[in-house]
């Protein structure tokens, strides 16, 4: 759940603020990206999700229906994540073949600045 909140969140606000408008931009189109966005936002009502799980959980094993909630949780998480960091390798090298270089290092620049963990 640290990982989930304080890595992967940031990251996609990240990616939201310094690649997505770069992106649209390259491809012509405002809402080319829009997909991508409810992703980050189905992944942030999950992490929510789990949080609220786990702060819900008391001391001791969990429940069957605990466990089960718990479960599907981090399998929505999980498939989401591993489908739409997918897409976004496919677009980042877009992106990478559609600006000159010194554009491109501002865009990592600009990544490096809002996330302070690495994925």
């Amino acid at each position: 759940r640290g990982f989930l909140a304080g890595s992967l969140l940031p990251h996609m606000d990240a990616a939201e603020r310094a690649v997505y408008p770069r992106l649209e931009s390259a491809l012509s189109d405002v809402n080319a990206l829009a997909p991508l966005r409810r992703e980050h936002e189905e992944a942030r009502r999950l992490v929510a999700e789990l949080g609220r799980l786990c702060d819900a959980h008391k001391d001791g094993l969990y429940r069957r229906g605990e466990a089960l909630a718990l479960r599907r949780v981090l399998y929505r998480i999980h498939a989401i994540v591993r489908v739409h960091l997918d897409e976004e390798e496919m677009l980042a090298a877009l992106l990478a073949h559609s600006i000159d270089p010194d554009e491109a290092a501002s865009v990592a620049a600009d990544l490096a600045h809002a996330v302070s963990v690495p994925l």
